[in-house]
């Protein structure tokens, strides 16, 4: 579903990517570990649009996507949410996947004068979306609460919702389980499951090793801006290169 080839991304004379390339398969939930300036969020970023590459290749589903925009990478499915959550603080929870909603006929002024009924129509079925998702997501009892006010672990899950009302085919989660408690660690866990048993594909940066032990179903470790392993994570673990570079030598 995903190809990264040769990717280089340099800042002044630090290479964060160096020539890395990897591959995300469809249908799996793919795991990216490495630590601190291993280059994840950088690859996040430049797959996501938000970086050029100073050289290389980025293909969705076969399709040449470097240096697209965010936006329009996620009218074509690809969708990315952020480590440190950026909600609309004084928006309510609905309101926040409201506003997530891609290609609404309000948005164009003739349609809101020459086809209000589809307007309404439009709007009707997102916020059905919206609270079929808050439901999911166990926030249904804060749909009209604003955003501030949630806890950290919430914020993580409103930003998934968000991410979910675009109705994505390749999910990039940059770190899902930082902050959240174990207890609402394992809900989150089984939804990703759940979502990933329905269709979806994701691609997970993720510093908790049990955790992303447990959900991936693939792993790539990066060292240095370049894959220094991948495999099954029962193979992963017991790496010496990753246990040298990452985990801590035995």
């Amino acid at each position: 579903m995903l190809e990264v080839h040769g990717v280089t991304k340099r800042f002044g004379g630090v290479a964060a990517l160096d020539r890395c390339s990897l591959e995300v398969r469809a249908g799996i939930i793919t795991g990216l570990i490495g630590p601190n300036g291993a280059g994840k969020s950088t690859l996040f970023a430049v797959v996501a649009g938000q970086l050029n590459p100073d050289q290389g290749d980025v293909r969705f589903e076969g399709r040449r996507i470097t240096g697209e925009p965010p936006h329009r990478l996620a009218h074509q499915g690809l969708v990315k949410t952020f480590q440190v959550t950026r909600e609309f603080a004084h928006l309510s929870v609905l309101d926040n996947l409201l506003v997530s909603m891609l290609d609404h006929p309000g948005e164009g002024f003739g349609t809101i004068w020459l086809r209000p009924g589809r307007v309404r129509q439009a709007e009707a079925k997102a916020e059905a979306r919206a609270r079929q998702l808050l439901s999911f997501l166990t926030l249904d009892r804060l749909a009209d609460e604003p955003a501030a006010t949630l806890s950290g672990g919430q914020k993580k899950l409103l930003e998934l919702g968000r991410a979910l009302m675009t109705e994505p085919r390749l999910l990039l989660l940059d770190e899902p389980f930082a902050g959240v408690n174990p207890t609402l660690g394992r809900s989150l866990m089984r939804m990703l499951r759940d979502l990933n048993e329905q269709g979806l594909t994701f691609c997970v940066i993720e510093h908790n090793m049990d955790a992303i032990m447990a959900l991936s179903d693939y792993i790539y470790v990066l060292a240095e801006g370049r894959v220094l392993a991948a495999g099954l994570p029962g193979e992963v673990r017991q790496d010496r290169r990753v246990l040298e570079a990452y985990l801590g030598s035995p």
